[in-house]
């Protein structure tokens, strides 16, 4: 797909418009792959977190593209000083290089969108110190609770975070379910949080009627909370299996095939396409969207799809219409749901007819752009909260 919307990593320069300046700050290496020369974005435009969507009457667009894993030199050693021990102690990214490399680029903008929490600590870290004192920045906030249970020097970490947290305009959680929790245990105003559902290429991710499926059950996925252990537990002996994914499973067995290769998003969508049943298992967390992407893309392409039950996939997707839900972490649970859409083709298709409507008319970058454009228009947002508690 390209995205005409995306003309450079400066969007809109050469059309200067009146109106807000909004700068989006990604964090992800294989982003550039996605441009091409003359700048059109080519791929899912789910990589870019609603800016391709945003409404564009009163508003230019443009991003950044931290460097995450390339080789650190110049600043970016000196920060690594500072950024080491703290992911060491809360297992999230501290880049504070961000704003002295992008520092021009910032201070162009009227309004920031960090789009994941290690972003998100980074900038407004640079506020606490009286930087960017006019901007607004919005956070999106994906994992961070989830990493909880690995806070060394816990409570001394969560008031450090929270003064942190204080100096932005909007927080955006996923879902209500994390927006609730996270205002409780940081000590945010529930006013000063939002919730934004994420959106995927619904134009990118289609389902395609001359494909038949195949008699395979699909599962992706890289994060920490990939449960693949409780579906291998739960696989019918001779069913089989394709699990694509970065980790290193110690898997051998003849009826899995681990995909470690890199997969193209073409590819991935044929692997959606032809599945029989999808299935992204997760360890049970309490605030994370675990999964959250692959199954919107799975529901997209129309294949039937097992998740674990929740609170925040509860909250999307309903069971027995949308999508079935298993117990986590529950290995006999989860064949059962298996069994009963082996053997249920009518089932299948209705969840996969469901699923899709779903997602076309609530989980898609048009919803998502709109609103975040809302919440970029909106003018009483809670002003900022000043020390530690």
């Amino acid at each position: 797909m390209q995205n005409d919307l995306i003309k450079s990593k400066e969007i809109g320069k050469k059309n200067i418009k009146k109106g807000k300046k909004v700068l989006y700050i990604f964090r992800h290496d294989e982003l550039s792959d996605y441009f091409s020369e003359n700048g059109s974005f080519n791929g899912p435009a789910d990589f870019l977190w609603g800016l391709g969507s945003l409404n564009t009457e009163k508003i230019e667009r443009y991003f950044i593209n931290a460097p995450r894993l390339e080789k650190r030199t110049g600043i970016r050693k000196i920060t690594n000083i500072f950024e080491r021990p703290f992911s060491k102690y809360t297992k999230i990214g501290f880049p504070i290089e961000i704003y002295p490399l992008y520092k021009k680029q910032i201070n162009r903008a009227d309004e920031i969108f960090c789009v994941n929490d290690a972003i998100s600590l980074s900038i407004l870290f640079w506020k606490a110190l009286g930087k960017m004192k006019k901007k607004k920045i919005r956070c999106i906030i994906m994992s961070l609770q989830e990493r909880e249970k690995y806070f060394k020097l816990r409570k001394i970490i969560i008031r450090f975070i929270s003064f942190l947290f204080r100096q932005a305009d909007t927080l955006i959680t996923l879902s209500n379910e994390a927006k609730n929790n996270f205002s409780k245990k940081y000590y945010i105003g529930s006013t000063n949080v939002e919730t934004c559902y994420f959106g995927i290429d619904t134009l990118f991710w289609t389902p395609s009627d001359s494909i038949e499926k195949d008699d395979y059950i699909l599962s992706v996925g890289n994060d920490m909370n990939r449960d693949f252990n409780t579906l291998i537990k739960a696989l019918p002996k001779t069913q089989k299996l394709k699990i694509v994914t970065k980790r290193n499973l110690d898997i051998n067995k003849k009826k899995i095939d681990i995909i470690n290769n890199w997969v193209s998003d073409n590819e991935l969508k044929g692997f959606y396409q032809k599945a029989k049943i999808v299935i992204i298992p997760s360890i049970n967390v309490e605030n994370e969207s675990p999964g959250l992407s692959c199954s919107l893309q799975a529901l997209s392409c129309k294949s039937p799809l097992i998740i674990p039950k929740i609170p925040t996939l509860s909250e999307l997707f309903r069971d027995n219409i949308d999508c079935l839900f298993y117990e986590p972490e529950n290995s006999e649970d989860l064949m059962e749901k298996i069994e009963t859409l082996n053997r249920d083709e009518t089932k299948r298709k209705n969840l996969s007819k469901n699923g899709y409507n779903t997602v076309i008319q609530k989980y898609n970058c048009i919803t998502m752009g709109k609103r975040l454009t809302e919440i970029i228009n909106e003018e009483n947002n809670l002003k900022h909260r000043k020390g530690f508690l």
